[in-house]
C-alpha cells in the first residue's frame, strides 16, 4: 500500500503544476484537465485510506474525522 505522504506529495506536486500552467497560459488547458483529474485521483485514496483506518478502530467515518477533538 502507498503511504499517504507519498500520495500528498504527488497531489501537491501536481497542483503546483496546475497553478504554474494556468499562470503562464493565463487560461484551463486540455493538460490542465488531465492534471486537474490526477489530483482527484490522490484525494480519492487519502479518504479511501482515512475511511480504512476508521474501520479498523472500529469507528465510523464521522467519528473518526472528530476523534481528536474529543481529547
Amino acid at each position: 500500500m502507498v503511504n499517504a505522504m507519498k500520495i500528498l506529495a504527488k497531489k501537491i506536486q501536481l497542483e503546483s503544476k496546475w497553478n504554474e500552467l494556468y499562470l503562464s497560459n493565463g487560461r484551463v488547458t486540455p493538460e490542465m484537465t488531465n492534471i486537474h483529474e490526477e489530483i482527484r485521483e490522490c484525494r480519492k485514496q487519502l479518504v479511501n485510506m482515512d475511511i480504512h483506518s476508521a474501520r479498523v478502530e472500529g469507528l465510523s467515518y464521522n467519528d473518526y474525522l472528530h476523534a481528536d477533538y474529543a481529547s
